[in-house]
């Protein structure tokens, strides 16, 4: 059982760097169709809803006001991520307060 550590660790690294290595390889050399090309400048703005809205909804109406706060501010103020995130912390707290 031990013996097979080392070799599980060297083969785990070389997978690794092979997936790593070969991104710019075929990067090069395929060209990706404009539709999934959109798909995946999507993507990280949908991972980041599906993480955010199910603790959203969890912490309940403070929760969800605070997020239209934090939604408000940001398009109010582009570019800065700290007077939003500062609008809707206080308005979570105001709201923990108050109810």
């Amino acid at each position: 059982m031990r013996e097979a550590v080392v070799p599980t660790i060297i083969g785990m690294a070389a997978v690794t760097y092979a997936t790593r290595a070969s991104g710019p390889y075929l990067g090069r050399r395929l060209r990706i169709p404009s539709w999934l090309e959109g798909l995946l400048r999507a993507m990280p703005s949908a991972i980041i809803v599906s993480l955010v809205a199910p603790e959203v909804v969890a912490a309940g109406v403070g929760g969800i006001v605070a997020t239209i706060a934090t939604a408000l501010a940001a398009m109010a103020v582009r570019g800065n991520l700290v007077v939003p995130m500062a609008i809707g912390m206080l308005v979570d707290v105001a709201m923990k307060v108050l109810g």
